[in-house]
C-alpha cells in the first residue's frame, strides 16, 4: 500500500452544517483510494469517533483521531479554525476535556468557542494544524500584519514545539496563493514544518456526465438549510469550492509538486499518531455515596425508603388501588439482589440522581423505556412514575 498522501484536515455528516460525508462511505472510498490512514475533524465535537474508529480498523485503516475547534482570543467572537490531531491516549483524553469546556464554558449565542489559552493547559499528546488561511495566522498574513502572524507562531509553536503545523491549501479561495507563498516563507524564517491539506467536506468531485445533483451541491444545500436561506439568494457567503472533495494520493501529490515537504509530512504525522481505545467495556463515573457507605448498600436504603414513600402515595391518591405490601418488597428485592449482582448499582444512582434533579428543575422527563424501565427499583427511585407491578411491567 503506498504512502504518498494521508488526509488530515475532514469533516464528515457529524459536522451538522459543514460536511455531507458519511463514515462508511468514507472508509469504503478510502480503501478505494489506497489510503493507508485518515484523518476525522470534524467541527467542535467527536460525535462520529467511535463508529469511525471500528470501522477504520476493520477495514485496515489507520483512524486519525481530532477535531477542528473554533478557537477565539479573549471576548472577541472573530473565531479562527485550529485542527488538532490525537497522537496517543493522553491527546485524546485532551481533546475530549477542550470539547468539553469549549461546550461548557465556552458558548457564544449558541455557538461552541475555544479560547485560546485553554490550549497551554491541554496541549500534551496533540498535534495542531494552523487552518490555513482562515486560521489565526494565516488571518495574519492576509491582512499584511507579518508581525502578528511571527507572534502567533511563536505562541502556537512554544505549547505544540515540534508538533505544529504551518497548513497550506490549493482549493481554489482568492488569495490562496499568496497566503501560501507568505506561510511558505514564514515557515522556513520560524522553522516550522509545513502540511498539505484538501479541507474536505464531500467524497466526490463533480461528474459532467452524472445525472443528479454532485456531492458538492449536496453540500451547499445542507450548509443553506442550517442557515435558513436559499441557494439562489445572491448576498450568500459561499464558504466551501468543488475542489473540497477526497482528493486521491496522486491528485495531492501533483498538486503540492513544487512543496513536496508539505505532502511528506501527511505521511510524518499520520505515522506520529497512533491511538489506541479500548472498546466494549463500559465505564461509570464514580458516584458519591455519603455517610461513607458502599454503593450497594445506599442503593437498597433509597430504593426501600423510596418503594414505601411511593406505597403511601398510591394509598393516599384518589384513584387508590389495592397493594400487596409483601408482594412489592419481594419483587424489589429480587431486583436488588440482581442488579447488584451485576454490578449496576452505581448506573441506577446516577440515573436516579440525574432525573431526580431535573424533576426538582422543572425539566421534563420521558418515561423510560426497556427492561430497567419496567423494574420496581427505579420506580422506587424516582427514575419512573409507573407502578410496574400494577400494569405487569417486566424486568429482565
Amino acid at each position: 500500500m503506498r504512502e504518498d498522501f494521508v488526509h488530515l484536515h475532514l469533516h464528515s455528516e457529524y459536522s451538522l452544517s459543514d460536511g455531507i460525508i458519511r463514515i462508511e462511505e468514507l472508509l469504503e472510498r478510502s480503501s478505494e483510494l489506497n489510503f493507508p490512514a485518515i484523518g476525522l475533524t470534524d467541527i467542535c465535537n467527536l460525535f462520529g469517533l467511535i463508529k469511525f474508529y471500528r470501522l477504520a480498523r476493520n477495514t485496515g485503516i489507520k483512524p486519525i483521531v481530532g477535531c477542528e475547534l473554533r478557537l477565539i482570543r479573549d471576548q472577541d467572537i472573530h473565531s479562527a479554525p485550529l485542527v488538532l490531531l490525537a497522537k496517543n491516549k493522553t491527546g485524546y483524553t485532551n481533546l475530549t476535556k477542550l470539547v468539553s469546556k469549549t461546550y461548557l464554558e465556552g458558548q457564544e449565542s449558541g455557538d461552541p468557542f475555544t479560547k485560546i489559552e485553554w490550549l497551554e493547559e491541554f496541549s500534551e499528546g496533540l498535534i495542531a494544524l494552523s487552518g490555513g488561511q482562515t486560521g489565526h495566522i494565516g488571518q495574519a498574513l492576509l491582512s499584511g500584519s507579518l508581525g502578528l502572524a511571527r507572534k502567533r507562531v511563536d505562541y502556537f509553536k512554544r505549547i505544540f514545539e515540534e508538533d505544529f503545523f504551518i497548513e497550506i491549501q490549493r482549493i481554489g479561495r482568492e488569495d490562496e496563493e499568496e497566503y501560501n507563498s507568505l506561510a511558505v516563507e514564514l515557515a522556513k524564517d520560524k522553522n516550522v514544518a509545513i502540511v498539505a491539506t484538501n479541507d474536505v467536506r464531500f467524497l466526490s468531485p463533480i461528474d459532467p456526465e452524472e445525472e443528479g445533483p454532485s456531492d458538492f451541491e449536496a453540500h451547499e444545500a445542507r450548509v443553506c438549510i442550517q442557515k435558513g436561506i436559499t441557494l439562489s439568494d445572491p448576498s450568500r457567503v459561499k464558504n466551501n469550492l468543488e475542489k473540497q472533495y477526497l482528493a486521491s494520493s496522486q491528485e495531492m501529490v501533483k498538486k503540492f509538486s513544487d512543496l513536496p515537504k508539505a505532502i511528506e509530512n501527511t505521511v510524518l504525522i499520520s505515522k506520529k499518531c497512533n491511538l489506541e481505545l479500548e472498546l466494549g467495556h463500559f465505564y461509570l463515573p464514580d458516584f458519591e455515596v455519603p455517610d461513607k457507605r458502599t454503593a450497594k448498600d445506599y442503593l437498597i436504603k433509597k430504593s426501600k425508603e423510596g418503594l414505601s414513600e411511593r406505597i403511601e402515595e398510591i394509598k393516599k391518591s384518589v384513584n387508590t388501588y389495592s397493594v400487596d405490601k409483601k408482594a412489592y418488597i419481594k419483587r424489589l428485592d429480587y431486583e436488588l439482589e440482581m442488579i447488584c449482582k451485576l454490578g449496576f448499582e452505581g448506573y441506577f444512582l446516577i440515573v436516579a440522581d440525574f432525573v431526580n434533579w431535573a424533576q426538582e428543575h422543572d425539566i421534563p422527563v420521558g418515561p423510560g423505556r426497556g427492561s430497567g424501565a419496567g423494574s420496581i427499583t427505579a420506580y422506587a427511585l424516582g427514575i419512573t412514575a409507573i407502578d410496574p407491578i400494577k400494569y405487569d411491567l417486566l424486568f429482565e
